[in-house]
């Protein structure tokens, strides 16, 4: 209803962005293994991510903070990165990329829990009280983003094409990043 109020007193403008979006070409990827696709994939994930919480950064600290209730900003941030590169991983390397991809990203979260479990003990020992570690249900609930960007990778994937070439470089590179920081952390 808002929708047709607007275009009826704005046609120029929805004429105008409708041009803009049928010229602009979609992005081109190459086709890669598996393997290629779940290192351009977890890039094209920590890009997206990046740019994605710098967005929302810059939107909090425009508007006050303190009168924004608190949502769950770093979910859908994480939620985006997970999809975009869940979808590329799947254009570019087809099942077997996408099934990597995800391998890869229980395999990571898994490292940055196991690296996080010294300090995590440290803390409940000093803090004197039991340290309550969340449980089964907790954890899983916790890892929301990365279970619906996954389901969603389809809807995604459509949106890239498929263009000339053997390899992404910049994607790859930003996904050895990736794996390279977080095998670090151990």
């Amino acid at each position: 209803m808002l929708g047709a109020g607007l275009r009826r007193e704005f046609p120029g403008a929805f004429e105008w962005a409708g041009r803009m979006r049928r010229r602009m070409p979609r992005p081109r990827v190459a086709r890669t293994g598996m393997g290629w696709a779940v290192l351009a994939g977890l890039g094209a994930s920590v890009l997206v991510t990046g740019l994605a919480g710098a967005l929302v950064s810059l939107a909090i600290s425009l508007i006050d903070p303190r009168t924004w209730p608190f949502l769950p900003w770093y979910g859908a941030v994480r939620f985006l990165g997970v999809a975009a590169g869940g979808a590329l991983a799947a254009r570019i390397g087809r099942w077997r990329g996408l099934l990597g991809y995800a391998g890869a990203i229980a395999a990571l979260e898994l490292a940055a829990y196991a690296a996080g479990a010294p300090g995590r003990a440290l803390f409940c020992e000093r803090a004197g009280d039991p340290c309550p570690l969340p449980g089964g249900v907790d954890r899983l609930l916790a890892y929301w983003p990365l279970l619906a960007g996954l389901l969603i990778v389809p809807a995604f994937s459509r949106a890239l094409s498929i263009g000339p070439g053997r390899s992404n470089p910049s994607l790859e590179a930003a996904g050895v990043f990736v794996v390279a920081s977080t095998l670090g952390q151990l």
